[in-house]
């Protein structure tokens, strides 16, 4: 692909037919040319004054669609450059399949250069993959759950990958104060995957030692077995000499305190990520203080920026973090302004569809794309790209998003570095 992006086509397609003839058996080397032709034959076609949005219309969600579009508008109003741009609105029905044709049409039909969409998790990672088909920047209001090897310079993630999330809490600086040793206890989900494969990542480029790797099934409601094995408490016979001298200390102590554990908890690791829901969140925490572990640090995503959480802080024998964004360097400018235009104050949905508005707008506004590579040319030759609010590194092939840690507080989100 470099061959083809320094404009030497023939050389690229030298390259995939020799792919071709001597990979017959690789599924991977034949997708790979597939896509690589099927994305040649509508490359060139891009109309530069074109943008698309793929969001629910009706039904229960159809509120959040109109906050996207509320939003997306907003920004482009302001910006007095980006008059002349063309907003194309599908409605994706809450559907994979009908957000997916949504997307074929935009690209191929109305050849837009930009398409924002993925307002849930569930159809970011669908939605992205198709106009990833046809060489079309996504941007993407939900995370997209997707192994890093599968995504490119064609994505910006705007509250955040879990590339971003893992990359600000893996900094030097964090790492100092918390500890290079690191556990992760997460869902069986796909989710839950994307977590594991950056951290493993970073303990391979010994950035971490990641000490231990647990999962649980999504939809339980007692976390105690998941929190047993992540403390070296299920198998109790695998520590069978440890096992008799703790019962030995027991037999003798005079105590009255209740003891849960017929062994003391392993914890090895000086931190422990979960990338779970809050109110998943909410069980977990307290079930580690069950099995007498104080203290712990627990980091969490952006989804613990949650006011339940804040409230049960203060039940909380440990220390809870959040990688998120502080709120507090939302511009008081872009308040007013939205508040003026739209009749009420924005929220999350608001805020992170202007962004993804006034990200267009700085990348389309005045300017002319006769071919899609003109565009994608331009996007591979920034480092970073400054939004209204947010700001995002160009490193490692993907956009980063920079995020802060948060410490929750009873009445707070206090920014720690």
């Amino acid at each position: 692909m470099q061959r083809f992006f320094e404009g030497n086509h023939t050389g690229a397609g030298d390259i995939v037919e020799w792919l071709e003839k001597n990979f017959r058996s690789n599924q991977s080397v034949q997708k790979f040319v597939s896509n690589y032709r099927f994305r040649l034959e509508n490359y060139s076609k891009i109309n530069s004054n074109a943008i698309g949005m793929v969001v629910p219309l009706d039904g229960k969600l159809g509120r959040y669609g109109r906050k996207v579009i509320a939003g997306v508008n907003t920004a482009l109003v302001e910006n007095k450059s980006a008059q002349n741009l063309k907003v194309f609105v599908k409605d994706n029905g809450n559907n994979i399949l009908l957000a997916k044709r949504q997307i074929q049409e935009l690209a191929v039909k109305e050849n837009v250069g930009v398409i924002i969409g993925g307002l849930f998790p569930h159809l970011a990672k669908d939605e992205y993959l198709e106009a990833k088909k046809y060489g079309v920047l996504f941007i993407s209001l939900s995370p997209v759950y997707l192994p890093r090897s599968e995504k490119n310079h064609l994505l910006i993630e705007i509250p955040g990958s879990v590339e971003s999330q893992i990359a600000e809490v893996t900094r030097p600086e964090v790492l100092e104060m918390f500890g290079k040793r690191v556990s992760i206890l997460y869902p069986w989900s796909d989710v839950g995957q994307s977590y594991v494969d950056e951290l493993w990542g970073v303990h391979n480029a010994d950035t971490i030692e990641l000490k231990n790797i647990t999962e649980y099934n999504k939809g339980i409601s007692d976390y105690r077995e998941p929190v047993k094995r992540v403390l070296g408490l299920a198998h109790p016979r695998e520590r069978k000499e440890e096992y008799k001298i703790w019962n030995e200390i027991k037999n003798v102590s005079t105590s009255n305190v209740r003891i849960v554990n017929v062994l003391p908890p392993v914890v090895d690791f000086d931190w422990i990520f979960v990338p779970a829901l809050p109110r998943e969140a909410l069980q977990i925490i307290p079930t580690f203080s069950f099995y007498d572990v104080k203290g712990m640090k627990f980091v969490g995503g952006p989804s613990w920026i949650n006011k339940q959480i804040q409230r049960e802080k203060r039940n909380f024998s440990a220390n809870v973090y959040v990688i998120g964004n502080d709120t507090a360097n939302i511009s008081e400018d872009f308040k007013k302004k939205y508040l003026e235009r739209n009749g009420n104050s924005p929220h999350l949905v608001d805020t992170l569809s202007y962004e993804a508005g006034f990200l267009i707008s700085k990348l389309l506004s005045g300017q002319t794309y006769s071919e899609r590579e003109d565009l994608e040319k331009t996007i591979l030759n920034q480092e970073q790209i400054m939004g209204m609010n947010f700001k995002w590194n160009f490193k490692g092939g993907l956009w980063i998003k920079q995020m802060d840690l948060l410490e929750v507080r009873s009445n707070s989100f206090r920014k720690v570095l």
